[in-house]
Order: C-alpha cells, then structure tokens, then sequence
C-alpha cells in the first residue's frame, strides 16, 4: 500500500510539473501576440497610406510575433520542455506498471475454505469421570491438502445443557489426497451432571472444517 501511495504521489507531482509548464508558456505565448498586434498597430497608425495600400515590404501582421514567425504556437519548442514531458510520460509509465495486478483499494481477498473430510468410524467409551472418543477421519479432496485439522468434542447433559467442550488434534497434521487418520480426544466429567450425548466437529485454526459422515460406508 505504501508503494502504491508513493507512486502515485510521484505520478500527481509530476503532471503537475508538466501543467504548470504549459500553463507558463501559454501565457508566455499570449503576452508576445498581445504586445506584437499593440506594436504592429501602432506602426501602421504611422505609416502613410499610398493608393489604399502600405508600400511594398511595410504590410504587418498582427497575429506573427518574433519568436512564432509562422504563427503556429509551439509549446515544446526548447529541449527542457521535451526533457519534462518525456520525464512525466516515464514517471506514468512506471505508475501504470507497478499498479498492474494490484487489488482496488479497501479489497480483500476472500479466505480460502478448508477441504471437506469424511469421518469414517466414530465411537466412545467412559471409564470413571472421563470419556473418551475416537474415530477415523480421511481426507476425499484429489488435489488438496487438509492441514491442522483438530477435533472438536462437545458434551451435554440430558436437557441438552452444554457441560464440556475440549480440542485435541487427529494423529496426522496434514491429510495428502486420500489419506485418513485416527483420532482420539479425553474429556474429564469430574463434577459433571450425567452426561446425555457429545457431538464431535473439526476445526482448523479459526476456521470449520466441513465434514461428511462416512461410518454407513457410503
């Protein structure tokens, strides 16, 4: 973002430069055709006029002056004009080329959503005051990676009253196309009312990871 300001700035700076100098040569331009129709009138309110006519070689012309002699106003007449022009036409090339590709300002890209995973095999066993559940979760993408992936388990009461939820990761960090991993995740129910059902979900980093329940081998 900060190189995208200084270009710009750059940019701006420079068709200022290049304005400016035309706006100086303009009324440079105007100032010498105003003074040369005062002079040219002044001279023929002098000249005698012989048959309706000023003699040979005493016409005027009130819009030539001595730097335009054709009358054509040529702005970039001197090299230090061109030299400014070719600068700013440099300084906008490299704006546009190192814009090209860059997102419009206040976008963001979207996040890329994890892979789906299927959870193939799922079942819990209780000893004393904890509970622990297991699985088997496997990766269905062909051409992408699942990274990080942890299981969520969440336990109710039997009013439905959330009462525990603990985390813990599948044995495999990272899931290439087609492989599965095993899974087991501990939660203590010490000081629990009795426990009615859990609910297990997958999360990676701040994000869901969707899942599709495979355990009826469909």
């Amino acid at each position: 973002m900060d190189t995208i300001l200084v270009i710009t700035t750059l940019v701006s700076l420079a068709l200022a430069a290049f304005l400016l100098l035309l706006n100086a040569r303009l009324i440079r331009y105007e100032r010498r055709r105003s003074a040369a129709r005062v002079e040219a009138l002044r001279a023929a309110a002098l000249e005698p006029i012989v048959g309706g006519a000023s003699p040979a070689g005493g016409g005027h012309d009130l819009f030539r002056t001595p730097a335009d002699a054709d009358g054509v106003f040529r702005p970039f007449a001197r090299p230090g004009a061109l030299a400014a022009l070719g600068v700013g036409v440099v300084v906008a090339g490299l704006a546009i080329w190192g814009l090209r590709g860059q997102p419009a300002a206040g976008t963001v890209a979207a996040p890329v959503p994890p892979a789906p995973i299927e959870l193939l095999a799922l079942q819990h066993e209780r000893a004393g005051t904890t509970l622990s559940v297991s699985g088997k979760v496997r990766n269905p993408s062909t051409d992408r990676h699942v990274s990080d992936v942890n299981v969520m388990v969440s336990a109710f009461d039997e009013a439905g009253t959330p009462v525990r939820k603990v985390a813990g990761p599948i044995d495999v960090r990272t899931l290439a196309p087609g492989d599965e991993s095993p899974f087991t995740v501990t939660l203590s129910l010490e000081g629990t009312s009795t426990i009615g059902r859990y609910r297990v979900s997958f999360e990676a980093g701040d994000q869901v990871v969707p899942h599709v329940d495979r355990r009826g081998g469909l």
